[in-house]
């Protein structure tokens, strides 16, 4: 009997065409299986709101690569430790905020601690 509830898939991302994937949300669940964030759906003009929310589990939220987060409801800046993401992240989020109103957003997961990174929140590497 199969207990995995219906429209769960075995594996942790959906196969990645050359098109935008068209999801409101994409779970990705394996760090080393997401796709680049350029590939997920990134909105249109008419609604940018279209765009893909990734939740992403990483390792872990107290440590590893360090970042400095500035931008809209961001009193000053904030700092922030992710252990997990992909070599490049920081040049893709860059390319993302880029394109706002257009873009994805981003949702960072590990043992119940939360970080939400909006597109308009701007990413450089943290000193020291």
């Amino acid at each position: 009997m199969n207990m995995q509830p219906p429209g769960l898939l075995s594996t942790p991302v959906r196969p990645v065409s050359k098109m935008p994937m068209p999801r409101n949300f994409s779970l990705v669940s394996d760090v080393s299986l997401l796709p680049s964030l350029a590939d997920f759906s990134q909105g249109n003009a008419e609604f940018p709101d279209r765009s893909t929310t990734i939740v992403l589990a990483v390792a872990s939220l107290k440590g590893g690569q360090g970042f400095v987060l500035k931008g809209p409801g961001i009193d000053g800046e904030r700092s922030l430790r992710v252990d997990g993401l992909p070599q490049d992240f920081i040049q893709q989020w860059r390319e993302n905020g880029a394109q706002y109103p257009l873009g994805v957003d981003l949702v960072l997961v590990c043992d119940g601690a939360v970080a939400a990174l909006p597109r308009t929140t701007r990413i450089s590497a943290l000193e020291g």
